[in-house]
C-alpha cells in the first residue's frame, strides 16, 4: 500500500520537550503526501454548508455594489485631482515656497536673539 518513499516521509523523528515540571511533552506534526489517496471513510464524504438567507444575501449583495460603486467614485475623483495637481507641479511649488518662508522666519527669530545676547555681553 506504501512505497518505500512514502515510508521515509511517515518515520518522521519525533520532538521532545522538558518544561519545567519535569514531564515529558511530545509534539508530533505530521501531514499527508498529495500522492496518497484520500481514506475510504472519506470518499463520500460530502461537506454541509450553513443555508444562508435569501434576504441577506439580496441585501448585501445591493449594499455591496453600492459600497463598491461609491468607493470606485470616489477614487477616481481623488486620482484626478491628483493627477491635476502633480502635473502643474503646484504642490511641490507650493511645498518649496513654504518651506522658503519659514527659513527666512527662522533666520530673522536667530538674527533677533544674537543682537540681544550681543546687547547683554
Amino acid at each position: 500500500m506504501f512505497s518505500t518513499k512514502s515510508l521515509s516521509i511517515l518515520s518522521l523523528p519525533i520532538k521532545t520537550n522538558v518544561n519545567n515540571t519535569g514531564s515529558n511533552l511530545v509534539f508530533v506534526r505530521w501531514r499527508k503526501p498529495r500522492w496518497i489517496p484520500m481514506s475510504r471513510s472519506k470518499l463520500e464524504y460530502l461537506p454541509t454548508h450553513p443555508p444562508k438567507d435569501p434576504w441577506e444575501s439580496e441585501f448585501m449583495k445591493k449594499n455591496m455594489n453600492y459600497y463598491r460603486t461609491s468607493m470606485k467614485a470616489l477614487r477616481n475623483y481623488f486620482k484626478k485631482e491628483q493627477d491635476a495637481l502633480s502635473a502643474t507641479g503646484t504642490v511641490m511649488m507650493e511645498k518649496a515656497r513654504h518651506e522658503e518662508e519659514e527659513f527666512r522666519q527662522l533666520l530673522k527669530e536667530n538674527e533677533v536673539e544674537n543682537q540681544r545676547v550681543a546687547a547683554i555681553r
